[in-house]
């Protein structure tokens, strides 16, 4: 009764705080979700099938993880706690380990076992272990000698006071364990899937934060919430039935199966692309994957004789740790994740442009910044939030190159968009730097569109402008490159088919994009609207790259520089129509 009272009353401070914002605003509405808008979002998602996909593919991740870490823990605190040399070798090496973030290492999982389940699951094993053994152990070697001795004198075995004695003694501490393990769990299948997941409840999350839906990343949080309890509450029923009754041994023998057996479950659903059915990582975006989407769902690949599966993921800055796993043969991307990749020696190259994204790089100028700025100099007073060394950076120097401002006078703040949306909205800073969606956001949120990278909207200076040349294309491995040629350009021609119905149906293109890209059909069109969709590789696009190289250097983000004709081979957009390539590389794939 007391439980169910504090739940209602924790309710009812949310729906007081949320609604008596909205209707006093002291601070944006959008920043605090409301109950009914949280529900809102739930039953949406729900009716279309993917909140329970998402819940169940981050509960077989959690289990899984968790179940390895149970095991080894329950398994190395056991001959820890029974064997002083295996405690004198184990314990400095978990000691060392133990106090290292497991976030630090999220980057290398990805590297060492793939963008497939492995490491996801890995991962959680591993931040869940160490709490969990370092418990176990304590429980273990903390059973009152006394208990040993009188069970010896009573002539039990070395196998009795185990079974009778230390698991009994010590299962409330296990328990106790396996409930923090488990919570821990829940904690990072967050991280865990904000890279590389197209599918779970942290990158449900995670899609609210890029989509600026913070009613979806409540609902996110309060389920991963709702589960940990479930769980918890299983636990505490574990132990209170094998308490008393002398079972430990069996009821620990049966969890140990059980957790042996879920989390030998979890990395099985792996995928291996094959030369027929090949994977493609693909933004989740309209500016880098919408030829994919339309190809894909219209059936352009199938009409080629190759089966595509996009594999989407949420942010492109993911894709030069992604690459370096060594299982990324196809995907989209700009410059700015090319050059890195290819910078560290890996080969990657692109084959055919998509879409010139330069109007949706775009300055907003936030209330404060709208009463400041009379003139691009202006600027020079300004807070702008963006995320350091981004691309819009360059459009940002272009621009004040152009009309006589000081770069160096500007004040960034390093944020990310969806943080810096946030920022704005509250008046933390003046301006954002970003890329749509989030400037969207940003604007209806009362900013303001002073200039993008094609289009200037300052008084005075109207037009079309360069100032910034950045482009979205397909990649492809040196491997893929070298190995199946003919598949790649089959898949150009199904590529350059999507390109010409975006350009002639936009309307179809538009609701096939934003259900692809779960975003709504108003927005995608927006972004549709400010990019130039064609496939033609033009000098423009190698001047691009030259651009990026060069500011990637200045930044430091890249060891040396890379020729820029070096990241492309036309050879194939060639063959498959001629009249695309306005440039011609002449790289040789390495």
């Amino acid at each position: 009764m007391i439980r169910t009272l504090a739940l209602a009353a924790a309710l009812l401070g949310w729906a007081t705080v949320t609604y008596g914002n909205r209707a006093l605003e002291v601070m944006n509405p959008a920043l605090l979700p409301t109950p009914g808008e949280v529900a809102a979002v739930t039953v949406a998602l729900a009716r279309d099938g993917s909140l329970a996909r998402d819940v169940l593919v981050s509960s077989g991740r959690i289990v899984a993880g968790f179940g390895l870490a149970a095991v080894a823990a329950l398994a190395l605190g056991l001959a820890v706690a029974l064997y002083a040399p295996a405690r004198l070798a184990v314990e400095p090496l978990v000691e060392f380990l133990r106090p290292i973030p497991p976030l630090a290492f999220l980057p290398m999982f990805l590297v060492w076992f793939g963008l497939g389940e492995t490491s996801k699951v890995a991962f959680i094993a591993y931040t869940t272990f160490f709490p969990m053994f370092v418990a176990v152990t304590a429980s273990l070697l903390r059973v009152d000698v006394m208990l040993l001795r009188a069970a010896a004198s009573l002539g039990a075995t070395r196998r009795d006071l185990l079974r009778r004695v230390v698991l009994p003694a010590a299962l409330p501490g296990i328990v106790v364990a396996l409930r923090l393990g488990f919570g821990l769990a829940i904690f990072v299948i967050v991280g865990a899937e904000f890279m590389g997941a197209d599918a779970g409840l942290g990158n449900l999350i995670m899609e609210g934060r890029v989509f600026f839906n913070p009613a979806q990343i409540v609902m996110g949080a309060l389920l991963l919430g709702v589960l940990g309890s479930l769980v918890n509450g299983l636990l505490v029923a574990l132990e209170r039935r094998t308490l008393g009754k002398g079972a430990a041994m069996r009821y620990l023998t049966v969890m140990l199966a059980a957790l042996v057996v879920l989390a030998g479950a979890g990395p099985a659903s792996a995928q291996k692309p094959e030369l027929a059915e090949v994977d493609a990582w693909l933004v989740r975006d309209a500016q880098m994957s919408s030829q994919f989407a339309v190809a894909d769902q219209l059936g352009y690949f199938k009409e080629q004789g190759i089966k595509v599966n996009p594999r989407w993921y949420i942010a492109g800055t993911d894709l030069p740790s992604m690459w370096g796993a060594g299982n990324i043969h196809l995907g989209t991307a700009t410059a700015t994740m090319v050059v890195p990749i290819a910078a560290s020696g890996q080969a990657i190259y692109n084959i055919a442009p998509q879409s010139d994204i330069a109007g949706t790089q775009q300055i907003v100028l936030g209330k404060r910044g709208q009463e400041l700025v009379r003139s691009p100099k202006d600027l020079e007073k300004l807070k702008i939030g963006m995320p350091k060394g981004a691309s819009v950076t360059m459009a940002i120097e272009s621009m004040a190159r152009d009309t006589g401002v000081d770069f160096s006078k500007i004040q960034f703040v390093n944020l990310a968009p969806p943080d810096g949306v946030t920022a704005l909205a509250k008046g933390d800073i003046d301006a954002m730097a970003g890329w749509a969606p989030w400037v969207f956001n940003a604007v209806k949120n009362g900013g303001k569109v002073y200039f993008t990278g094609n289009r200037s909207f300052i008084p005075g200076k109207e037009g079309q402008v360069d100032w910034l040349l950045v482009h979205a294309g397909v990649v492809a491995s040196g491997k893929m490159l070298k190995e199946n040629p003919n598949t790649l350009k089959a898949i150009l021609r199904a590529l350059e088919k999507a390109t010409n119905t975006i350009n002639t149906d936009r309307e179809t293109a538009v609701k096939i994009v934003a259900r692809e890209t779960k975003t709504e059909e108003g927005l995608t069109r927006d972004i549709m609207a400010l990019n130039i969709y064609s496939m033609e590789m033009t000098p423009k696009i190698a001047k691009g790259m030259g651009e990026f190289v060069d500011f990637l250097y200045s930044l430091k983000r890249i060891p040396s520089k890379v020729a820029p004709e070096s990241l492309f081979y036309t050879k194939l957009l060639k063959e498959v129509d001629p009249k695309l390539v306005k440039w011609d590389a002449t790289t040789e794939v390495k």
